[in-house]
């Protein structure tokens, strides 16, 4: 290692600064012999020094390494000793949380085709039995040819060791969370479906399906509160469309779609049938599905199982602000 370790990690030479947070400081960096360009993300001292964290982190990266998918930013390798970091696929290009503060609404025309992007990505790695946990615009980056890769997959659950826990820590998003993690419950892929509905929803609408006017209000509107359907604010959107994002948001993990496999198809049928119709669409190659594991077309196929639990209670979370701004709630009884 460089007595520079601000500017190298072997065997990585950092370029430039692309952000901070909570789990630490992420890189543009070039490897020294190959000059490949990536993200390399360089974990705080705090978290790094914890022996149970740094066993999971090894751990999940080892996982997370498998997942192959052309809308997933691929993972590449990390250290194994001394500072802790792992190094991604560098997308040269900005993310959907920028896009929407810069644009306000995405046309349904646009996010039809990347939520099958998405769905395609989550089916993907539902089927290595790993749980994002923490899908928001933030974490959808957006290429220079125009087409979204998922980040940070699974990242967040490390955050469940009681052993590394870090004041000011960010593990989900409020606006984006599903219900039963609002309540401390266990993650399913479920809730990343969840996630993508509430995705659909801001993009259509300009906000979250929930607003309040802090995190603990937004978070009780999301286990208590009803919102407005996206179809009110999104009148040139297709029934189907409208239908499949409400179906998503609700409030009971088994009222919402099984899978992400069935989510993908729904979306794949969409776009064939209003394609077939002559509506404008952008052309793009057709996906390729693929069955999920022991996949019956006799039955429904069946949704994989968490790998993790990721019980922390609301007053463990640390929480960012999206600056979407949300609509505030008119629940009577939300906590101010």
């Amino acid at each position: 290692m460089s007595d520079d370790s601000e500017e190298y990690f072997e065997p990585y030479v950092v370029v430039r600064v692309l952000g901070r947070g909570g789990m630490g400081t992420v890189y543009q960096a070039v490897h020294e012999k190959t000059n490949e360009t990536v993200a390399l993300k360089v974990i705080s001292s705090e978290l790094a020094n914890e022996d149970r964290f740094r066993r999971r982190f090894l751990s999940e990266i080892e996982t997370l390494v498998c997942l192959k998918h052309p809308n997933i930013v691929r993972v590449i390798g990390s250290s194994k000793e001394g500072i802790l970091y792992y190094s991604m696929e560098y997308v040269d290009g900005g993310n959907l949380h920028e896009r929407l503060r810069k644009e306000g609404r995405i046309p349904w025309e646009q996010l039809l085709n990347w939520s099958i992007e998405i769905a395609s990505a989550l089916k993907h790695a539902h089927d290595f039995g790993i749980i994002h946990r923490d899908l928001k615009p933030a974490n959808l980056m957006i290429t220079c040819e125009g087409s979204i890769k998922l980040t940070d997959f699974g990242i967040s659950k490390l955050y469940g060791s009681q052993d590394a826990t870090v004041v000011g820590s960010i593990i989900g998003t409020a606006d984006f969370m599903p219900p039963e993690q609002a309540s401390g419950e266990k993650a399913t892929p479920r809730s990343d479906l969840y996630a993508l509905g509430a995705i659909c929803y801001a993009c259509l609408t300009g906000h979250p399906p929930f607003g309040g006017r802090n995190v603990p209000e937004i978070l009780f509107n999301i286990r208590y509160g009803t919102y407005s359907p996206v179809g009110n604010h999104a009148r040139d959107i297709p029934k189907e469309f409208a239908l499949l994002i409400d179906q998503l948001l609700s409030r009971e993990p088994e009222k919402r779609p099984q899978n992400a496999y069935l989510v993908l198809n729904r979306l794949l049928a969409l776009r064939a049938g209003l394609e077939s119709s002559g509506s404008k669409l952008e052309k793009r190659e057709p996906s390729t599905i693929e069955q999920p594991a022991g996949h019956d077309e006799s039955q429904n196929p069946s949704s994989q199982a968490s790998v993790a639990d990721s019980s922390l209670s609301v007053s463990e979370l640390g929480i960012e602000d999206t600056g979407i701004n949300p609509p505030h709630s008119s629940s009577p009884n939300a906590p101010s």
